[in-house]
């Protein structure tokens, strides 16, 4: 079930034909790599505690932010689009 060398070919192209998927890519693996580095340091820098009450805290706080942003896309779409039927 190998891929012939013309399908990986046709596979590369279409891939690199979409830029903005490219630069997508790109921009998350910097963001992860920077992040990655980032905890390093802190775990370096930090002792054990520190380091678990560190994660800790920030994990309730991502938590906290996701459930007050659960549904905004769409409470923010519904007013655009309800800001756009009163201009019509």
């Amino acid at each position: 079930m190998g891929l012939s060398p013309s399908t990986v070919k046709a596979i590369a192209r279409s891939f690199l034909e979409q830029e903005g998927l490219l630069l997508v890519m790109i921009s998350n693996a910097g963001s992860v790599a920077l992040a990655s580095l980032l905890w390093f340091v802190i775990a370096r820098l930090l002792s054990v505690s520190e380091y678990g009450s560190l994660n800790y805290l920030i994990s309730i706080g991502g938590l906290a932010a996701s459930l007050v942003l659960y549904r905004t896309s769409a409470a923010v779409l519904g007013l655009i689009d309800l800001k756009i039927r009163a201009r019509a």
